[in-house]
């Protein structure tokens, strides 16, 4: 019965540790550029690549012409770095940054393009 309690009180350590790191704060390094889009230019948005260990760097939206992610929304996201290092990013985009304002990511090409310019029904707006 005693190694029971002495098993249950480790894991109950065990636990009440990932809940503390889970709930702690890190500061963001300086070679991270943003955790939210808030922290970019007017016309940016804080990006975070399909790399592997990719740091968040505020980007230019897209223009007409470049590519899109249809259905991009920014999103809240906990990333590990082999330093030790972990970031919690608040709201950020995975891969693309949505279209300029008044542009639209057309669904059929993935593009960002001018409303008039492409069909109503394969537009999403940013």
């Amino acid at each position: 019965m005693g190694i029971c309690r002495k098993m249950l009180s480790v894991m109950a350590a065990i636990v009440i540790g990932v809940i503390w790191m889970d709930r702690q704060t890190y500061a963001l390094p300086p070679e991270f550029e943003c955790s939210t889009s808030d922290d970019c230019p007017w016309n940016g948005c804080c990006l975070v690549g399909f790399e592997r260990f990719s740091l968040p760097k505020c980007v230019i939206r897209g223009n007409v012409g470049d590519w899109c992610r249809i259905d991009s929304s920014p999103m809240p996201m906990k990333l590990g770095y082999p330093n030790g290092i972990v970031a919690k990013l608040e709201a950020v985009h995975l891969g693309f940054c949505n279209c300029l304002p008044g542009l639209f990511c057309a669904r059929n090409t993935s593009k960002c393009d001018h409303p008039e310019l492409t069909d109503a029904d394969n537009i999403i707006e940013s």
